[in-house]
């Protein structure tokens, strides 16, 4: 690659993250040519040699946005993963302790019981499982997270009203984003899958929306809530 090619990569990189930046900070509407391109010291004629149109870098620009919150989204259930691992250990180490003292006073029923309610937990706080997707999605932290969290939620209203190269991108992560949902409850894409993945995207709009804090918490605890609940009981999808 040439010199000058090679300049204009770099360039058209610098295009890209600043759009993606200004669209997971303010919105698809937010992004205009002439600031933009000012924004990282680039011609407003320039422009044209980067991309066709508005429409094509807004599409591109997406579809950075859109990989950038699919990846915090999934370092953030990593480490709920990994909290989720470190209490389970906690729990077990103290579980085992507590029976060795119930077996050396002879309390074998008790032994067996705090055994059972161990594996109850162990089960729900599964890493990687469903029970920790929905703690880390429907959080105060990612609702807190605009910018780093999940890109669907932060720009579906957005992408709703934009034109169909824009929401065949948005349309393609969410695909993903059920199927990942429908991955860690163990099953296909199916009703369920779909249920859970809009109850989630939904739940978590509303309660960045809401301008009463209890009532935000109250929105998440009720749709983590009443999903995980769901998948408990195996409850199908109305």
């Amino acid at each position: 690659m040439g010199h000058s090619q090679a300049d204009k990569a770099q360039s058209r990189e610098r295009i890209l993250m600043k759009a993606a930046e200004k669209i997971r900070d303010t919105g698809l509407e937010s992004v205009s040519v002439g600031p933009l391109m000012r924004s990282v010291n680039l011609t407003h004629g320039g422009f044209y040699g980067h991309f066709a149109s508005r429409s094509e870098l807004l599409a591109h620009a997406l579809e950075r946005a859109l990989r950038e919150g699919e990846a915090a989204s999934k370092a953030a259930r990593r480490e709920a993963a990994a909290k989720a691992a470190k209490a389970e250990t906690a729990a077990k180490t103290g579980t085992a302790a507590t029976a060795g003292t119930a077996a050396t006073a002879g309390t074998a029923g008790t032994a067996g019981t705090a055994g059972t309610a161990a594996n109850a937990g162990s089960e729900s706080a599964r890493p990687g499982g469903y029970a920790t997707l929905l703690r880390s999605y429907l959080s105060r932290t990612h609702r807190d997270s605009r910018k780093s969290g999940c890109a669907i939620a932060a720009l579906a209203s957005d992408v709703a009203r934009a034109d169909e190269a824009s929401r065949e991108v948005m349309t393609a992560h969410v695909e993903r984003f059920v199927e990942n949902v429908a991955r860690t409850m163990g099953t296909d894409v199916d009703e369920r899958a779909l249920l859970a993945a809009s109850a989630m995207v939904g739940g978590l709009l509303l309660s960045r929306i809401v301008t009463d804090p209890k009532r935000s918490d109250q929105i998440l605890r009720a749709v983590r809530d009443g999903l995980a609940a769901r998948q408990d009981d195996g409850a199908p999808a109305p």
